[in-house]
């Protein structure tokens, strides 16, 4: 799913089940429920299609945390999906929408280098993340109705933000430090410019 389908929070519309299903983006404030069913289905999904093969193996190994997964994004209830879930077809489209539409939180997270490990022994959590967000104007209210997807992004990019901000502190040192003033003055007056 693109940056834009993220931010706007969109759905997909899902003709299945005699009906139209609409399979939505966790958003934060569930997303405590979501993650007790659906990191079992990432940690069995991790670099695996999702073929029809690999889903049957995956309801039939994980079934609760399938169904559960699929009622919260889809607001359909345990007993509808149970019984929908003998339509095969429609099953497994339903349960590849969930994995498609909900990509930012499935997808493989890259390993941490030694060194981004190892940045004090602090742990972070998920109340600092949000106070990063609502340093840089996001309000509390609109965090909790971002995708997951959304607010990851939201992160990486305030993340961009700080480092080209440090960045462009680090050359204004620089350039301040190695010229004499009518060359710093220059510099300035260009940055002003631009």
């Amino acid at each position: 799913m693109n940056d834009f389908f993220l931010m706007s929070n969109r759905s997909i519309n899902l003709p299945i089940f005699n009906q139209y299903v609409d399979v939505q983006q966790i958003q934060m404030k569930y997303f405590d429920q979501w993650v007790i069913c659906a990191e079992t289905v990432k940690i069995f999904m991790h670099e695996k299609e999702h073929s029809d093969e690999v889903l049957e193996k995956l309801f039939t190994k994980h079934p609760s945390e399938v169904i559960s997964i699929c009622g919260l994004v889809t607001g359909l209830s345990t007993s509808e999906i149970l019984s929908h879930a003998k339509k095969q077809d429609d099953f497994m489209q339903l349960i590849k929408a969930v994995l498609n539409t909900n990509h930012a939180y499935f997808k493989p997270i890259k390993e941490k280098s030694n060194n981004q490990k190892n940045q004090g022994g602090k742990s972070t959590t998920w109340f600092d993340s949000f106070q990063y967000l609502i340093s840089k104007g996001h309000l509390h209210s609109e965090i909790l109705n971002y995708s997951y997807g959304t607010f990851i992004e939201y992160l990486k990019s305030a993340q961009r933000n700080d480092q080209s901000y440090l960045l462009n502190i680090g050359n204004t040192m620089r350039v301040s430090y190695h010229a004499d003033q009518k060359g710093y003055t220059k510099y300035l007056e260009s940055l002003k410019n631009n």
